[in-house]
């Protein structure tokens, strides 16, 4: 007879063992789907009796733990079954039908009663080594008294040590514990064989953390202590183990140093590490365990925190260059931190900003309050001085302050133009003043600003339409930032101006009002312009007048300027005074101008040494006064007694020969000289011209002739010499 522990054996053994009162939660779920009985076959003796087994297991093959076996037999009468699985031999005869039922699933075994009777029983090996969670199969034997196996006989197998080692109903020994020799025996019908097994513990293979690190503080030691074990394949301590470990770390987020001792001798298969520290606060470090011959162990994460606050540091430095005056930028941000630098999130501790070296004056709020992560930002703090190397120092009550590096301190920049130097507050028109302004560089605070190469034009800011600011309007400031100007004047009407002074992006100045008189004069105006029409020989009405000005139009007040007047275009005589003298305002009146000349269009020039001249607007010459008659048609030089001539024209005239349209007046024609007749329409009145058209005049006699033509009031006229033929 043989008997086999399998490994599914020894699992449902293990779990079997491991299912205490505790494991009847899980195994109140799990549903079985078949049970197995073992051994499933076998024989007995007549009389004898054996122990069948029921395991039920779930479809995955899994032992269901802590349920009730209802044993039932085929055929009590040949083999009878007890509630507990023993089976009893009552007959010859078989095979029975043993059958366990479990939650309504049914295994069975198969029974024979035989009629030979077990005269020893052999166990193979008789001799076993096993290792510690390990398992080796003995195998019983039962022979009858002439030595002839007998098959399917069913021994009981008992251990004298089952701490040590176990065995199964198969005959399946599992190692326990270190130790033995452990006596197993095997019975059946009364006869007994036995064979002997030592337990050894299992070789060291691996190492493991049986103490896990903690979260922890930055600088304090790990507690509890981390201890790691030497450990067997199946992860059980070696007890005497005594290997080498060192402890590292692994995972290494905050960059830190672990300190302690870092190797230990394992001591009873345990090395502990009393003293495991690190410097730099993290979350998710891991510690990883080696030694030789060992496979490493890594440990599951931890935190490290930052510890108590000692110490200042400044995570965002003041600028190393700044303006007097100006809030810093960037703003100094101070952190706490613990004495291996680690950020100490501590809300509430107040940081006072202080002068550490250099002259300067610290301005805005120098105290700042940290925040949940133990940040301090200070939001307005300024300098104001000239130094060239300010540091700053943050200090709080109980840790170690903090100093910033060298702070040099530039001027501030300028906001705004003042004029130091106003311009002159009178002169003259187009003359660069006497008193040239200068404007000057200030900041905010009104305190000047010594920058050069700051461009500052000039312009016109107030004052009568047409005046224009001349000479070099944009001048650039000196090192002293003073922008002085050299030449500027204004040109223009007299009156009272005002000079801007401008710069991109600074405030605007301007200037004093500027009284800006005449300038010598440069030129003639006519104020008052001759008047038209104008009687050919008749004094102008008005008469003209004539104003000095200077370069910008503006009169000028002086007398004693001879001013002339000529005719400029249309020809004729200038009548009258044409040179006058200016008054003591500057202008020149003439009195009695008048213009002699044929009918049309007139102008008059007026000028005086060095000054630019000035022209009067057109005159129109009329005619004038009625004053003689003018012939405008004469007989032909050659003309024929008896027959009408050249009927001769006669215009009234002014003194010029001007047309004058004057009606009525009767002009005759007589013989002046010739010895013939003159016949005819002799007297004639002029129409609405003034001009007298004669018709039908004939002379009677050969020879030369002159006519002569007359009116009341006028001088006789002749015509010219003709001959009648």
């Amino acid at each position: 007879m043989k008997s086999r522990w399998t490994l599914a054996g020894l699992a449902a053994l293990v779990v079997l063992t491991s299912c205490g009162k505790g494991g009847e939660g899980i195994a109140d779920v799990l549903l079985v789907a078949s049970v197995e009985v073992s051994p499933a076959s076998g024989s007995l003796v007549l009389g004898g009796t054996a122990q069948l087994t029921a395991t039920p297991k779930t479809a995955s093959g899994l032992v269901v733990p802590g349920r009730a076996v209802a044993w039932t037999s085929s055929n009590p009468a040949l083999v009878s079954v007890a509630p507990t699985g023993v089976i009893t031999a009552n007959s010859l005869g078989g095979p029975v039908r043993i059958t366990a039922t479990v939650d309504g699933v049914s295994g069975e075994a198969l029974i024979i009663v035989q009629p030979f009777p077990i005269a020893r029983i052999e166990i193979t090996p008789p001799q076993a080594a096993v290792l510690v969670g390990s398992s080796t199969e003995l195998v019983a034997t039962a022979y009858d008294a002439q030595g002839q196996p007998l098959q399917d006989r069913i021994p009981v197998w008992t251990s004298s040590a089952p701490s040590i080692a176990a065995v199964t109903s198969t005959g399946i020994v599992l190692g326990m514990a270190e130790g033995g020799p452990v006596t197993i025996t095997a019975t059946a019908e009364g006869k007994s064989g036995t064979a002997l097994i030592t337990v050894a513990p299992r070789p060291a293979t691996r190492l493991g953390f049986v103490q896990q690190p903690g979260n922890a503080t930055a600088g304090q030691p790990l507690a509890p202590a981390v201890q790691v074990a030497i450990q067997n394949d199946l992860g059980g301590t070696v007890a005497n183990g005594t290997q080498t470990v060192t402890i590292a770390l692994g995972s290494n987020p905050g960059s830190a140093t672990l300190s302690g001792t870092t190797t230990i001798q394992a001591i009873n298969g345990i090395a502990t590490f009393s003293n495991l520290a690190l410097d730099k606060a993290g979350a998710g470090y891991t510690l990883t365990a080696t030694a030789t011959d060992l496979a490493p162990a890594t440990s599951t994460s931890f935190n490290t925190g930052a510890g108590p606050p000692s110490q200042l540091t400044l995570t965002t430095a003041p600028p190393a260059s700044a303006t007097s005056g100006q809030p810093l930028a960037p703003q100094p941000a101070v952190q706490l931190r613990d004495a291996f630098g680690n950020a100490v999130g501590q809300a509430g501790v107040a940081v006072t900003a202080g002068i550490a070296s250099g002259s300067a004056t610290l301005g805005g709020s120098t105290t700042a309050t940290t925040n949940a992560a133990g940040l301090a930002t200070f939001a307005t703090l300024s300098l104001t001085g000239t130094a060239s190397a300010v540091t700053l120092a943050f200090s709080a009550a109980g840790v170690t302050p903090a100093n910033s590096g060298p702070i040099s301190l530039a001027p501030p920049p300028p906001s705004a133009l003042v004029i130091v130097t106003q311009p002159s507050a009178t002169a003259p028109s187009g003359v660069p003043f006497p008193v040239q302004p200068a404007v000057k560089l200030r900041d905010a605070s009104g305190n000047d600003v010594q920058t050069a190469g700051v461009a500052i034009s000039a312009s016109l800011a107030s004052g009568p339409a047409g005046g224009i600011l001349n000479g070099g309007t944009v001048v650039q400031t000196t090192g002293t930032g003073t922008a002085t100007f050299a030449n500027l004047a204004i040109t223009g009407p007299v009156g009272s101006y005002t000079i801007q002074f401008a710069a991109s992006g600074l405030a605007s100045t301007t200037s004093a009002a500027i009284a800006v008189t005449a300038a010598p004069p440069a030129a003639l105006s006519v104020t008052t312009q001759p008047g038209t029409p104008a009687v050919n020989g008749s004094q102008l009405s008005p008469q003209p007048a004539v104003q000095l000005r200077d370069a910008a139009g503006n009169p000028v007040a002086k007398g004693g300027v001879p001013v002339t007047v000529t005719i400029a275009s249309g020809g004729g005589t200038l009548g009258g005074t044409t040179t006058v003298n200016t008054n003591a305002s500057g202008l020149a009146s003439f009195s009695d101008l008048s213009i002699t000349g044929l009918v049309g269009n007139r102008t008059l020039g007026f000028s005086s040494p060095g000054l630019s001249g000035a022209t009067s607007a057109p005159i129109a010459l009329t005619a004038g006064t009625a004053t003689r008659l003018g012939i405008v048609a004469q007989p032909a030089a050659l003309e024929l007694s008896g027959i009408p001539i050249r009927q001769p024209v006669l215009q009234i005239e002014d003194a010029s020969g001007n047309p004058v349209p004057m009606a009525g007046v009767l002009v005759t024609a007589t013989i002046d000289a010739g010895p013939g007749t003159l016949s005819g329409n002799v007297a004639v009145s002029t129409n609405s011209a003034g001009t007298a058209t004669f018709s039908n005049l004939v002379i009677t006699g050969t020879g030369a002739y002159t006519l002569k033509f007359s009116a009341t009031g006028f001088p006789d006229v002749m015509s010219v010499l003709f001959f009648v033929l």
